[in-house]
């Protein structure tokens, strides 16, 4: 019943990533769906703010390299910062990544959104 409504795991990250204002989403569909939503809202909002927070991390050590010493952070292959948070580092830069990461599908929200992409419905 939950997949007629597009109320799974997915459809709900695909609705956060591009920004759309979940009250209204609630307030199309019927009321005994409206926990589940509240639920997979809660679960993303708090990954999105983890993995954010763990980007503010990470830059905070990079900040002041070049930006050549940056790419050369990046790319070496010792480095054990997951792939996901450094390929962020010059959205951070160059990008205005605290302000585009609350924009629907820009770049920068894409990456973080991608992050925690549910698969197979499983969040």
């Amino acid at each position: 019943m939950k997949e007629l409504f597009n109320i799974t795991p997915l459809d709900i990250w695909k609705s956060m990533l591009a920004g759309d204002d979940m009250e209204v989403l609630k307030n199309e569909l019927p009321e005994e769906f409206r926990d589940t939503i509240d639920e997979y809202v809660t679960i993303f909002t708090e990954k999105f703010k983890e993995f954010v927070a763990d980007v503010v991390k990470v830059y905070d050590v990079v900040k002041d390299y070049s930006d050549k010493e940056l790419g050369l952070w990046i790319a070496d292959r010792f480095n054990t910062t997951p792939k996901n948070i450094k390929d962020c580092m010059f959205l951070m830069r160059k990008k205005d990544f605290f302000n585009q990461v609350h924009v629907g599908d820009s770049e920068s929200r894409t990456r973080v959104f991608t992050s925690f992409r549910p698969k197979s419905n499983i969040i």
